[in-house]
């Protein structure tokens, strides 16, 4: 492994001092994610359930259903489903409560369940008010059951009233809290490791020697003027030299 390789290792005695040393980053960004989610969870509405359920059962009168009433209710059950939230039930409903509501709120708030293996709708409705839950329940029902009788397929038959539920339905307060506070430690600890990454490299670029430009070569080759003045020298010299010779 190479100095570089070794340096850039990540290791747990090294990620915890990056956090130590990034400590008030992640207290920062866990304390926001903390009083956020917990501000939204503690002031979310609590919601209310109530439900029916309606078993479809043959028709004894036609005797060509009965041995095909298995297969044919399995065919018919996600129909019937389908049938509970459409908005022309819906519409009904609406116009038969006794308070306001509109017709895409009444969409969010209503829905059928079918049961495995049996000829069981369950018509559920919620609100934030367990009273309208119930009587949004039971509104839907009744026009549920005008809706299929006379078909001379099935005989709806209710075998479970909807009721005013005193519990608001699941996830309860007390579980969003403990998701709440492990989300906030998580994403403070990342802040801190991101934040000391991006701090680390503005330190490195900030530290980069600067590179000077290189001075240009300088031009030592001698100039005419000093070519002349060197062989005026040289004759000098020489001329010199001849004239002492010359009297020896």
């Amino acid at each position: 492994m190479s100095p570089n390789d070794s340096r850039d290792a990540i290791t747990a005695q090294r990620v915890t001092h990056v956090l130590w040393r990034q400590r008030l980053v992640c207290l920062a960004v866990a304390l926001v994610v903390l009083l956020g989610g917990s501000a939204l969870v503690l002031t979310r509405p609590n919601v209310y359930q109530s439900s029916s359920s309606v078993a479809l059962l043959p028709v004894s009168r036609n005797p060509g259903i009965l041995p095909n009433y298995p297969n044919l209710i399995t065919s018919l059950i996600p129909t019937y489903v389908q049938l509970v939230s459409s908005p022309v039930l819906l519409n009904k409903v609406a116009a038969k409560l006794p308070f306001r509501i509109s017709d895409a709120q009444l969409a969010n708030d209503v829905h059928a369940e079918s049961l495995s293996n049996a000829a069981v709708i369950d018509i559920v409705a919620q609100s934030a008010n367990p009273v309208q839950a119930k009587e949004i329940a039971s509104r839907a029902t009744a026009i549920f059951l005008g809706e299929l009788r006379g078909n001379g397929v099935v005989i709806p038959r209710i075998y479970g009233q909807p009721t005013v539920s005193d519990t608001p339905v699941a996830p309860k307060t007390t579980l969003l809290l403990a998701v709440v506070v492990l989300l906030a430690v998580i994403l403070g600890l990342c802040a801190g490791l991101a934040w000391d990454r991006l701090s680390g490299v503005a330190d490195r670029t900030a530290d980069r020697p600067r590179t000077t430009p290189r001075p240009a070569a300088q031009d030592t080759s001698p100039t005419p003027a000093e070519q002349t003045s060197s062989v005026r020298l040289v004759d000098e010299a020489r001329d010199l030299n001849s004239t002492e010779q010359q009297r020896s």
